[in-house]
């Protein structure tokens, strides 16, 4: 198996993370209810990637610097958190939309936002259970 690339994060550097990730949750809520389904999407996609940023920082001190958005959740399944592999899975669920949501010649769906959308909520609540503990 191959090392992620990852880069050292300062001490509490997981709360400056989880600010982002609430952030881009708020985005998310309110784009999707403007039916702004791209940008509610993109926020999902941004949301899950700074939790686990959060995540990483306060388990392992480090966070992706990959360009491969594989490598986060990757890590993250690796974390040895509680529910990291089921956690993993639902993040690049959302991950696999931000390339069709930025960049793809066709629209995310109503459907697919508001999954997204869901599975952003339940990644990111996990993380701040987990760095309650």
């Amino acid at each position: 198996m191959v090392d992620e690339p990852t880069v050292k994060v300062r001490p509490g550097g997981d709360q400056f993370f989880l600010r982002k990730a609430r952030g881009f949750a708020r985005s998310m809520e309110l784009t999707l209810a403007a039916g702004e389904f791209n940008g509610a999407a993109s926020a999902a996609s941004h949301c899950v990637i700074s939790a686990a940023d959060a995540l990483l920082a306060k388990t392992k001190g480090v966070r992706s610097r990959a360009r491969d958005h594989g490598a986060v959740v990757r890590l993250v399944g690796r974390s040895g958190a509680a529910g990291a592999r089921e956690k993993a899975a639902q993040m690049e669920g959302v991950l696999s939309l931000k390339h069709v949501a930025e960049y793809d010649d066709r629209d995310v769906s109503p459907k697919e936002a508001q999954e997204a959308v869901l599975k952003a909520r339940r990644f990111l609540g996990w993380v701040e259970a987990r760095l309650n503990e």
